[in-house]
């Protein structure tokens, strides 16, 4: 990964994207503002759990596989931005050439009322993925039928197009340099899937599921983003939506005490002339 790129891959939580400012919210808050409850609070683009400082529960790694299990809690200072009771983890487990995430949502049995949020992870490669491959020419395939447009503020306006990438599609023919490529519209919404694949035939394959999803409203299952020069590409898996604490669509409800499950898994499929890893880029 390049030097400048600050993260790497991110967990997106309790906000994707860009929280706005209402109209009736202060402006002395830096970052975007949401209502709750007749109460302002600030939320940071992404949401908040990418600075935290999270504990590491478990770290084994052997000759088969690695893992590492991870957790986030609330604490006086995550409640100044969101007013809830929570428990996070998050299981990385490294095995037969597939990385699997395992998140789990927790909500405190005492909070008053379901807490509520996006999801996201902002993986990242750079590309090419294959050392002399040419990055404008890895193709994006997945079965979307939507995209759904963003204002001037990167808030979901809540209008969408039609959008196809059912067949491999190069980078350089899709809008993803420096604005996202919010899709959705997944006739599997059950887990929906995405492959990327580097001209040396080099594949990868992203696949998401979740217990439940939001009932109504747009829902981003995957945001695509580049930076200018393509030399990184962002294929992100989302259970949400930009600004969706204001808009009130794309968010998961918690009952208190209950529990939400995410997985997503990375998968890589090396070219049938080359079933070794090839040299990376």
């Amino acid at each position: 990964m390049t030097k400048k790129w600050r993260g790497r891959a991110p967990l997106l939580w309790p906000a994707t994207g860009t929280t706005t400012k209402p109209k009736d919210a202060p402006d002395s808050h830096i970052f975007g503002t949401y209502l709750w409850r007749d109460r302002a609070y600030p939320m940071p683009p992404h949401g908040f759990a990418m600075n935290q400082a999270w504990s590491v529960d478990t770290l084994r790694v052997d000759h088969a596989h690695a893992l590492t299990r991870v957790r986030l809690a609330d604490t006086p200072e995550s409640r100044a931005l969101y007013p809830f009771g929570f428990q996070l983890s998050a299981e990385y487990t490294l095995q037969d050439g597939t990385v699997s995430i395992a998140y789990a949502v927790k909500a405190s049995a005492p909070n008053a009322e379901p807490l509520f949020f996006s999801i996201g992870n902002h993986i990242s490669f750079q590309i090419p993925l294959v050392k002399g491959s040419v990055a404008q020419d890895t193709t994006i395939e997945t079965p979307c039928s939507l995209e759904f447009l963003r204002d001037a503020q990167k808030a979901a306006t809540g209008e969408s197009k039609p959008r196809s990438i059912a067949t491999p599609t190069p980078l350089s023919q899709l809008p993803v340099r420096n604005s996202p490529l919010s899709l959705g519209g997944y006739a599997n919404t059950a887990a929906p899937w995405l492959r990327m694949t580097d001209p040396s035939g080099l594949a990868l394959t992203l696949r998401h599921t979740a217990t439940s999803l939001p009932e109504n409203g747009a829902l981003v299952r995957f945001n695509l983003w580049a930076d200018e020069t393509l030399s990184c590409f962002c294929p992100e898996p989302w259970v949400g939506l930009q600004n969706s604490f204001n808009s009130r669509q794309g968010l998961v409800e918690v009952a208190p005490g209950g529990e939400w499950h995410w997985a997503i898994t990375l998968e890589i499929q090396h070219p049938p002339n080359n079933p070794r890893p090839p040299s990376p880029g």
